[in-house]
């Protein structure tokens, strides 16, 4: 009877085991294959999980930066500013708060992008913050067309205003 039930906790250990390796898979999966910039920070801001994309974008390895203060982050390392803006957004969210807000950042390549950032706390049964996930979405097309758009306001009202004036000159 031991042996038999030894076998079958082996058994079940076995499939309880191979299920969270699928799940692992799958979530894996997910978090790489966004195109999104996606991470997993402890409450004190260390860098436990960064995506394929956020790592392709500054070309560097898992192993470059996890476990390693998100400040620190090649994300972050061109200015001290930036450094100290990230430090504030990241003690919001420890507190529980989502904090959001744009920054630049340059690639691996050296091309420079616009990224709406945001750092979203994660809580325990408790309610005490246990992880923060930064997320960014590039928006730097957006940024552009809106640039645009401001610039050909300007100029239509700037062309509208001359006909106006040489009317009321007249």
């Amino acid at each position: 009877a031991t042996y038999r039930q030894l076998v079958d906790e082996v058994a079940h250990r076995q499939r309880v085991e191979a299920a969270l390796r699928d799940r692992e898979t799958r979530l894996r999966a997910v978090f790489d294959h966004t195109l999104e910039f996606l991470g997993l920070l402890s409450a004190d801001g260390v860098l436990l999980e960064a995506n394929r994309t956020s790592l392709d974008f500054v070309a560097k390895t898992r192993a470059d930066v996890v476990g390693k203060p998100f400040r620190d982050a090649p994300w972050w390392s061109e200015s001290t500013e930036a450094q100290d803006r990230l430090s504030a957004a990241i003690e919001q969210a420890a507190r529980g708060e989502h904090a959001r807000f744009e920054a630049q950042h340059t690639g691996g390549g050296g091309e420079q992008i616009t990224v709406d950032f945001s750092l979203s706390p994660v809580r325990d049964e408790n309610g005490t913050v246990v992880l923060i996930v930064p997320e960014g979405r590039d928006i730097t097309e957006r940024k552009e067309q809106e640039r645009q758009r401001e610039e050909w306001l300007s100029i239509i009202a700037h062309d509208l205003r001359q006909p106006i004036n040489a009317i009321n000159l007249w």
